[in-house]
């Protein structure tokens, strides 16, 4: 008997000394994952779309105004003559905290650090207690735990990263398993994401979960039920003046109500779902491109005994059907419906696929389970496979590597030269308006300039109105740019027609407007007084485009022409 037990003691000891090992291994690849970010620290080149572009400066812009954690709801004048302190980031958003203390791009870095440590932590609990359970497999929870964790998860919040986590906790709950530390996931999960972008959407499927419990038992878990709750006055409070905004306050008419999406063809739509479904979507990568054929061996093997794996066949419907919405939203009656709706509030409704990342690493794992218990030695063999074409896919997509073409941080912001054509200006910032052209109007934002132009999701239906005076001349020019921002118009850039859509020329370009058709009389009593332009403007029989002078460093990205408009 003692001779068994201290057989048992060893094997369990052995266990966890193997446990510890992968996932201080597992922890060490992150931190390996990171460490060009800290390497190349303010040069590393971040990825400019609907990040640096937006998110960043708007996070910067809400700290600056005194905004954050603060029940001010005054706009925030910098931006677009002011914008609400609603269109630009959640109240009570914990990722805020990092930003302010550790400045933009650390603590861009540092909230990027916490959402991969997350995504690790939350997929390894969730695959260790509810999907592959069985102690002997911790190698293949770990390494797809891992994988999960170093997807280039956007923006610096947990909102894709923390669904797994978020999930654990729920499923807990729902099981009975009310431990404090499961409400304060749910809590974390309240102030650390977006509502609009992925919480909206988790809490509306665990309500179906919820809803289909009761009828399944006849009787309300009362603890699912506090859960939900729980989480849905979390984010009320972080959220609180989004709802107030919408509930209380009148008066206001967005931009979104003249939103047109154009409609698509039965067969366009459909490519747009099968997009999704094979490739995923741009602001929650899952990058599953090797995960399919696994999915499909693992669909091959268990054809005989479907009952048994239910609900990985229902996560996999779930896949089908949120793709197929997603790209028939824009098809037929179902966008005017959903444009009715989306034109007051501004949830775009096709976001489940904030939630397919978690589902396909979920599929991925039973998948590669399955495949190592139907297939023996050559099983393991083939997931061992499956598990390094996966990783080796997902970090050859790193954001370093991917936007290695693009300016880096320090060279898109580019402060020391912004911070030239301040002090050349040599006025108050507040006192002047500016307008972008050729560039992102973050940009000047960043630096601390006022601006007309911006980017932004939600903003007055009557600015829009009063700054597309002063594009109106170049809109009429290309139908292109016209229908761009009448039909949505987000992006109340300075279009021009000889530019188009770039918003990078850089300073070896050698562009230059030879016919601008701005208003410039709109310009001025919108407030406008410099345009800051990345390209020369040729106004040969236009006098009011006065050249103040050329900005440019040896070391800058730009070239910037300022223009004063007289």
């Amino acid at each position: 008997m003692a001779a068994f037990f201290n057989t048992l003691y060893g094997r369990i000891g052995q266990l966890a000394q193997q446990k510890n090992v992968l996932l201080s291994c597992c922890l060490l690849a992150i931190a390996f994952y990171f460490l060009p970010y800290i390497i190349c620290g303010t040069g590393s080149p971040l990825m400019i779309h609907d990040n640096l572009d937006s998110n960043v400066v708007w996070a910067k812009l809400f700290l600056g105004s005194g905004h954050c954690f603060s029940a001010d709801n005054t706009s925030v004048k910098q931006m677009m003559n002011g914008v609400s302190p609603v269109s630009l980031c959640s109240s009570n958003d914990l990722s805020l905290l990092f930003l302010k203390g550790f400045g933009m791009y650390w603590g861009y870095i540092i909230n990027k650090i916490i959402m991969s440590l997350t995504a690790f932590a939350g997929m390894y609990l969730l695959l260790s207690r509810y999907v592959i359970t069985e102690k002997k497999y911790i190698a293949l929870q770990c390494t797809v735990a891992l994988i999960f964790a170093l997807l280039p998860f956007w923006s610096f919040t947990l909102s894709v990263a923390g669904m797994p986590l978020l999930m654990y906790a729920f499923l807990n709950i729902r099981k009975g398993n009310t431990a404090y530390y499961n409400w304060l996931i749910l809590l974390l999960m309240a102030f650390y994401s977006s509502l609009i972008f992925s919480g909206f959407f988790f809490l509306l499927l665990m309500s179906m979960v919820f809803v289909y419990d009761a009828l399944k038992e006849k009787k309300i878990n009362k603890a699912f039920l506090l859960s939900l709750t729980v989480l849905s006055c979390g984010y009320v409070i972080s959220h609180y003046r989004l709802f107030y905004s919408f509930l209380v306050k009148s008066g206001y008419v967005t931009h979104r109500f003249e939103m047109r999406k154009s409609l698509m063809s039965f067969s366009k739509a459909f490519r747009s779902s099968r997009d999704l479904f094979t490739d995923g979507q741009y602001h929650a990568h899952s990058l599953h491109y090797f995960i399919l054929p696994a999915v499909l061996i693992f669909l091959l093997l268990i054809r005989k005994d479907l009952k048994k794996y239910t609900i990985y066949l229902l996560i996999l419907l779930f896949l089908v059907l949120t793709s197929l919405f997603y790209g028939f939203l824009n098809w037929g009656i179902i966008n005017a419906v959903f444009y009715k709706i989306g034109s007051v509030v501004p949830i775009q409704f096709q976001r489940f696929h904030t939630l397919h990342p978690m589902f396909w690493y979920v599929l991925f794992a039973i998948s590669l389970l399955v495949i190592i218990m139907r297939l023996g030695k050559y099983g393991v063999s083939l997931a061992a496979l499956f598990l390094v074409l996966q990783f080796s896919y997902v970090v050859k997509n790193h954001e370093l590597i991917v936007n290695r073409h693009s300016p880096s941080f320090k060279a898109y912001y580019d402060e020391a030269l912004f911070g030239e054509i301040r002090q050349f200006i040599g006025k108050e910032q507040s006192t002047y308006k500016v307008m972008s052209l050729g560039l992102d109007p973050a940009v000047s934002l960043y630096n601390g300039f006022y601006t007309l132009d911006g980017y932004v999701a939600d903003y007055s239906l009557d600015y829009k109105h009063r700054f597309r005076k002063i594009i109106a001349p170049e809109l009429d020019k290309d139908p292109v740019l016209k229908k761009y921002f009448d039909n949505w118009g987000s992006r109340c850039y300075a279009f021009s027609s000889e530019l188009g859509e770039n918003f990078m020329y850089g300073k070896n370009n050698t562009k230059e407007i030879q016919h601008p058709a701005f208003d410039l009389d709109a310009f001025r009593e919108l407030g406008g007084r410099y345009i800051i332009s990345a390209v020369k403007i040729s106004a040969i029989n236009n006098e009011r485009y006065v050249l103040q002078k050329t900005f440019e460093s040896e070391s800058s990205f730009w070239k910037i022409y300022l223009y004063e408009i007289v």
